[in-house]
């Protein structure tokens, strides 16, 4: 539930109009109807909400356990590193539909799926295909995801025994390894 009080009361402190906070993000009577529990928005929108607030999700968000997709996914990554595949499945089995969990994160975790599944089971299909449907996204919007997935799909199709596909996509992971950011992307960093 949202905790629609302390969204009026930082507003308040901030000494925001209700059309002023919902510029925007939203109407200004979805803003009354958030602030009087009367109304729930979307993941997005209440994200913008808080941002603009400067308040947390967790913050925002009024539950007995609070899940952080981000913080779940970057420990099933150092799972993952350190080839502990069922440990790192255990930690993505806390995300579920009731997840508030972003666009990015979403990709991230479906590549972490298939990489488990790729890595711990041998079965490659669903990975090369998951990983495939990954990079239609294109490589301005996966940032550090783009290089990842690429690296290990020319690793799937090398496993495949599938030379020319293996070789296109290990080239394609070096160019795009040579423009990395690291300190652009923090929990994809340690896959790396």
């Amino acid at each position: 539930m949202i905790n629609g009080e302390l969204i009026r009361k930082r507003r308040k402190e901030l000494k925001m109009s209700q059309n002023e906070l919902a510029e925007g993000i939203t109407s200004q009577g979805m803003i009354s109807q958030i602030e009087t529990r009367s109304s729930t928005p979307s993941g997005e929108t209440l994200e913008k909400i808080v941002t603009r607030l400067n308040l947390s999700f967790a913050e925002a968000v009024e539950t007995d356990e609070f899940v952080d997709a981000g913080e779940i996914i970057l420990a099933a990554s150092v799972r993952l590193i350190h080839q502990q595949y069922e440990a790192g499945s255990e930690f993505l089995e806390k995300i579920n539909d009731k997840t508030y969990i972003r666009p990015d994160q979403q990709l991230f975790l479906e590549f972490t799926r298939a990489w488990i599944a790729a890595h711990s089971t041998g079965e490659r299909s669903d990975t090369i295909f998951t990983y495939n449907k990954i990079l239609q996204e294109g490589q301005q919007k996966l940032g550090v995801l783009w290089p990842l997935v690429a690296s290990d799909l020319g690793y799937q199709y090398l496993c495949e025994g599938q030379l020319e596909a293996a070789s296109y996509y290990t080239d394609l992971a070096v160019e795009a390894f040579q423009k990395f950011d690291s300190e652009k992307y923090d929990y994809a960093a340690l896959t790396i």
